[in-house]
């Protein structure tokens, strides 16, 4: 399990309605992490997830101070994007008819066999960027603890937009 206590960028909500833990976690340049932590099983919270939820986490969330524990992972997921195309109406491009002429300079024919998307996330343990300030305030009262140390979910999103960029879940974080 991994610590992390970044009080000043975190933000965090207890949602009575998925019972569940929601922190928020942000990344560099303009994306962000929402780690989903629930009060018992994972269905429900997969059932309560929606646009106008993570609307409503979005813009419910407090600053707050919390011990964070959750484990290294990595996630990896391969998926085959020929059916989306097809069905999005791009079934030419696996056609003998597709024009790839722009792709390469040869005049060999080029023919799409395959489209596929592979995504990645590697969660690891990082430094704090401020170094161990000196100007630090001391503070002695004891920061609630959230450990994932039981199924969550994670969703990476852009902050400007609010685009859901991967959701992912692990489900025995004991096992990674």
């Amino acid at each position: 399990m991994m610590f992390r206590d970044d009080s000043s960028e975190l933000r965090m909500l207890y949602d009575t309605n998925c019972s569940a833990t929601v922190v928020r976690l942000p990344y560099s340049g303009r994306l962000a992490s929402l780690l989903l932590l629930p009060k018992a099983e994972l269905q429900p919270l997969e059932e309560c997830l929606s646009d106008s939820r993570m609307s409503f986490w979005l813009s419910n969330l407090k600053p707050g101070r919390a011990e964070i524990r959750f484990p290294k992972f990595q996630l990896r997921k391969s998926y085959s994007l020929e059916s989306l195309l097809r069905s999005s109406g791009v079934s030419s491009v696996f056609s003998d008819s597709a024009d790839f002429s722009g792709v390469s300079p040869k005049k060999k024919t080029l023919t799409l066999v395959k489209a596929l998307h592979e995504v990645t996330l590697e969660v690891e343990e990082t430094k704090s960027a401020d170094g161990g300030r000196s100007d630090a305030k001391l503070d002695f009262s004891v920061p609630p603890r959230i450990t994932f140390d039981r199924p969550f979910m994670l969703l990476i999103y852009d902050e400007l937009t609010g685009f859901v960029l991967l959701i992912g879940k692990i489900i025995d974080p004991r096992d990674i």
